[in-house]
C-alpha cells in the first residue's frame, strides 16, 4: 500500500519550517486545501492525526445519495446528466451537474479508460487504498465467516475496485461479494482459464447484473463476453448478444463503448463473410477514432481490416498505432502484425527488416509463434521448402486450443502448398482434406471455402463475393481452365492491387497450369525466380521420394526406381535425404567420415566411390551432388535435388496429432496418429549400424511407441478393444521389447 502518512508528515514539517502554504502544496503535488487540512490535523493531534486512514470529504454526498445517483445511470445507460438532475430534483435531491458527473466517474460509468475499455476496474484512490488495507488486516487476523462478510461489505461499498489487488478479492468467498465485485474478480481470468469456461463465467455475472438492474455494467461485461467469443470463432452468438447490448445501450453517446461494440460486430460479420456489413462497421469505427486517443483503437481497426482481407489498410492503421509509442508488449504485437501484412502484400524485404532490426524474439517469447509463421512464409517465397516446413511444425508444436483455431488453416494450407510445390499433388490434397472438417467445426467459413476451392469441391454458385483472397482464387481457377494469358494477367494484377501478392505466391502452386503455359512460350510470369524453380513449375528438377521406414524404396518424379544398394550405401542415401533435403544445403565431409568410416584409412576415397554408386543408382547427374572445398573444410553440396521421405510424413502426422491432443480434439488426434503410424512398415535402418542410423532409429521407435500408446489408449476409452489390440500387435512386431505396449496389451 502507498504510505500516504509519511508524505503528509514531510509536507507539514516543510510548511512549519517557514515555507508558504502555496509553495509547499506545489512542492508535494497536493491541493492547497488538502495541505491546509493536514496542518489542521497535525495541530490538533500531532503526527498521530496524520496517520489516520481515509476520511470521506466533508462536501461529498452521502453514500445513500451516491448509490441513488449511480443507479440512475446503471438502470438507464443513455441517461444524461441534465435528465438525471431533473429526476433527482423531483425527489427533492438537489445536486449539481458536476456532482452527478463526479459520482458517475467514480463508479466508472462515464469517460471509460482507453487502455482497457472493457475493464470494470477503476483507479487506485485514497479511499480504495485505505479500505483494501483495512480489509486485508481483518482477513489476516481472523478468517471466520463473520470477518470475511465484514471485509466483503467494505469492498462492496467501494465505487470501483482498483487493479493490482486481486489477491485480497480472491480471499473472500464469492457468495459474500456484490455483483460488481464478482465482475471485478472474474474479469482478470481471461487467458488464465479456458475460453469456454471464461465465457460461461462472464455470462453468469451478466445475468446477475441484469437481474439487479445494473444494465450499464451488464453492457460492459457483455462486450468482454463477446471479445472472448471472438477467440472461439462463434460469430453467430457474438452478433446475437451484440444486438441485445445495442438495444440496451440505446442512445448512449460513449465513443469508447460504441467503438468496441461496432468493432466486435464488424469482426463477427467479417468472419461470417458479410462484407457489406463489415465495411459499414469499419467506416463507423473510422469516424469514432476522432474522439479516441490511444494505440489500442487503431490496433483494433487494423485487426478488423485484416479480418476483412484488406491488408494494405490494416498495415496503415497498425503503423499509426506504432507511432504512438505503446508499451513494449504492444509494440512487439504491432510489429509482428505489420510484418504479417507485408508478407501477405508481398513486400518481403520490409517484413524482413522489421524482424532483423526491431524485434528480438526467443523461443519462449509469446510472439514467437507469429515469428515462426512469418519465417515460414518468407522461406516458401525463397524456395526453401524444408525450412518453411520446419517453422510450420514449430507453430503446431506450440499451439494450444484457442491458438489452434487461428493456426490450423495457415499451417495446413502452407504444408499442402509445400507438397504441391514438390509435385506431390495427392499428398497435398490429403493434407487439406484431413483438416477441412476441423475448419468447419471451428466455424472458419472463409478458410473452409478457400480449401474447397483449392480441392475443386466447392459448387460455383455458392461462393460469397467481395473477399479479396476468394476472388483471387476464382481468377486463378479461370486462368487454369482457359490457359489464356489475359486471364492470368488479370489475376496477377488483382493480387497487386488488393495487396495479396504474397498470398498469390503460396496459392499459385495449386493452379500451376497457366504459369507452365507461359513458361513454355518463354513469357514472363511476374513471379519470383525461386518460386519458378520449384518442381511444380520446373519439371526437369529431380524430386526423389525415399521410403525407409521399412524396406527401402525410391521414386524419382513419381517413377519408381529399381534400387539395389548395400546397407552402408542405403544408410548414406537416407543420410543425404534427411540432411541435404533441398538445393543449397550442405554437410561437412568430416561429419560423413566420422560417421561412416571412423577408423578408415582413406575415407575420402570411400566417399567418392559411394557417391558414384548412389548417383548411378538414382540416375542423377554428378553436378547436382558434388564435393566443394571450403577454406580447408570440404563440404558435400546439393546443387539441385529435392528429397522427400516417409519419415517427413511420419513426423508431420505426429506433430499435428499432438497439436490436436493439446486442443482437446481426441477424434482428430487419433486419426492423425493412425496416419503417422501407418508410415512405419517395419524396423527402420535394418543392418545399418553407423552411429547416425542407430541414433535416428532409436528416436523413430521412441516416437512410434508414444504414438501407438496414445492411439491404443484412445481406442480403449471408446471401448474398442479389438482396434486397440491390432495397433499394439503391430507395435510389438516392430518393437518386441516395448514393455509399455506389452503391459497395455495384457490389460486390454
Amino acid at each position: 500500500m502507498e504510505q500516504i502518512p509519511e508524505n503528509r508528515i514531510r509536507a507539514v514539517r516543510t510548511y512549519l519550517e517557514g515555507r508558504t502554504l502555496r509553495a509547499t502544496a506545489s512542492l508535494y503535488g497536493v491541493h492547497l486545501i488538502t495541505l491546509w487540512q493536514w496542518v489542521k490535523w497535525y495541530r490538533e493531534s500531532g503526527e498521530a492525526g496524520l496517520t489516520r486512514g481515509y476520511r470521506r470529504p466533508w462536501n461529498r454526498a452521502a453514500r445513500r445519495i451516491e448509490e441513488q445517483v449511480m443507479n440512475l445511470k446503471e438502470n438507464n445507460p443513455a441517461l444524461t446528466v441534465s435528465k438525471a438532475r431533473a429526476i433527482l430534483r423531483q425527489q427533492s435531491i438537489v445536486i449539481s451537474a458536476n456532482g452527478i458527473h463526479g459520482i458517475w466517474k467514480r463508479y466508472n460509468l462515464v469517460r471509460r479508460g482507453t487502455d482497457d475499455p472493457l475493464s470494470p476496474r477503476g483507479p487506485l484512490t485514497p479511499e480504495a487504498a485505505s479500505t483494501i488495507e483495512t480489509a486485508q488486516k481483518l482477513i489476516n487476523k481472523k478468517k471466520d465467516s463473520r470477518t470475511l462478510r465484514r471485509a466483503a461489505q467494505m469492498l462492496n461499498d467501494l465505487p470501483c475496485y482498483p487493479p493490482g489487488y486481486d489477491d485480497v478479492l480472491k480471499q473472500i468467498p464469492e457468495k459474500y461479494l456484490s455483483s460488481r465485485r464478482k465482475l471485478d474478480r472474474r474479469y482478470v481470468d481471461l487467458f488464465r482459464i479456458s475460453m469456454p469456461e471464461y465465457v460461461s463465467s462472464m455470462r453468469r455475472v451478466r445475468k446477475l447484473l441484469e437481474k439487479e438492474g445494473l444494465l450499464y455494467s451488464s453492457i460492459v461485461v457483455g462486450l468482454a463476453e463477446i471479445n472472448a467469443m471472438n477467440w472461439m470463432h462463434i460469430p453467430e452468438e457474438e452478433l446475437k448478444l451484440n444486438t441485445l447490448l445495442e438495444r440496451r445501450k440505446g442512445t448512449l453517446r460513449d465513443p469508447v463503448l460504441n467503438f468496441v461494440m461496432t468493432f466486435l460486430r464488424g469482426k463477427a460479420n467479417a468472419l461470417l463473410l458479410r462484407t457489406r456489413q463489415a465495411r459499414q462497421c469499419a467506416r463507423k469505427c473510422r469516424k469514432l477514432l476522432v474522439a479516441l486517443p490511444g494505440s489500442g483503437f487503431l490496433l483494433r481497426l487494423g485487426d478488423l481490416y485484416s479480418t476483412m482481407g484488406e491488408y494494405k489498410k490494416a498495415a496503415g492503421y497498425f503503423q499509426r498505432a506504432l507511432e504512438m509509442k505503446p508499451d513494449e508488449l504492444t509494440r512487439k504485437h504491432l510489429l509482428g502484425r505489420i510484418a504479417l501484412c507485408y508478407v501477405i502484400i508481398g513486400e518481403y524485404q520490409k517484413a524482413s527488416k522489421i524482424f532483423t532490426e526491431t524485434i528480438r524474439l526467443g523461443r519462449e517469447d509469446r510472439f514467437y509463434d507469429l515469428f515462426a509463421m512469418l519465417q515460414a512464409f518468407r522461406s516458401f517465397k525463397s524456395g526453401k521448402l524444408e525450412k518453411a516446413r520446419h517453422f510450420l511444425h514449430q507453430v503446431l508444436e506450440r499451439s494450444e486450443k484457442e491458438q489452434l483455431r487461428n493456426y490450423i488453416f495457415v499451417t495446413s494450407s502452407c504444408l499442402a502448398a509445400i507438397d504441391r510445390a514438390l509435385g506431390r499433388k495427392s499428398t497435398a490434397a490429403r493434407t487439406l482434406r484431413r483438416c477441412l472438417p476441423v475448419m468447419k467445426k471451428y466455424g472458419l467459413k472463409k478458410e473452409a471455402i478457400i480449401t474447397e476451392l483449392v480441392l475443386r469441391t466447392r459448387a460455383p454458385g455458392r461462393i460469397p463475393q467481395g473477399i479479396p483472397m476468394i476472388k483471387l482464387l476464382l481468377l486463378l481457377d479461370r486462368a487454369r481452365q482457359t490457359l489464356r494469358e489475359t486471364d492470368y494477367r488479370r489475376a496477377y494484377q488483382y493480387a497487386r492491387q488488393t495487396g495479396t501478392a504474397g498470398y498469390l505466391h503460396r496459392m499459385i502452386v495449386f493452379f500451376p497450369e497457366p504459369v507452365q503455359a507461359l513458361l513454355s512460350r518463354g513469357r514472363k510470369t511476374g513471379l519470383p525466380k525461386a518460386i519458378l524453380k520449384m518442381p511444380v513449375f520446373d519439371r526437369a528438377a529431380p524430386v526423389l521420394h525415399i521410403k525407409f521406414l521399412g524396406g527401402l524404396t525410391v521414386s524419382k518424379n513419381d517413377r519408381c526406381l529399381k534400387v539395389t544398394l548395400a546397407p552402408k550405401d542405403r544408410a548414406f542415401l537416407i543420410h543425404l535425404a534427411l540432411r541435404l533435403g533441398e538445393p543449397g544445403k550442405q554437410v561437412m565431409l568430416d561429419h560423413l567420415y566420422d560417421n561412416f568410416w571412423p577408423e578408415g584409412r582413406r575415407p575420402a576415397r570411400n566417399l567418392s566411390h559411394m557417391l558414384v554408386r548412389v548417383r548411378r543408382m538414382l540416375q542423377i547427374p554428378s553436378h547436382l551432388l558434388e564435393i566443394s572445398p571450403k577454406k580447408g573444410n570440404a563440404v558435400l553440396i546439393n546443387r539441385g535435388l529435392h528429397f522427400t521421405t516417409d519419415y517427413g510424413d511420419f513426423d508431420q502426422g505426429l506433430v499435428t496429432a499432438r497439436a490436436f491432443t493439446r486442443a482437446n480434439e481426441p477424434v482428430f488426434a487419433e486419426r492423425e496418429y493412425r496416419q503417422a503410424l501407418q508410415q512405419l512398415r517395419g524396423t527402420p535402418f535394418r543392418k545399418m549400424f553407423d552411429p547416425w542410423s542407430e541414433e535416428l532409429r532409436h528416436s523413430i521407435l521412441s516416437r512410434f511407441e508414444k504414438g501407438t500408446i496414445a492411439v491404443a489408449e484412445s481406442y480403449l476409452r471408446q471401448n474398442a478393444r479389438g482396434a486397440a489390440k491390432r495397433v499394439l500387435d503391430k507395435a510389438l512386431r516392430i518393437m518386441p521389447n516395448s514393455d509399455e505396449a506389452s503391459q497395455l496389451l495384457e490389460n486390454s
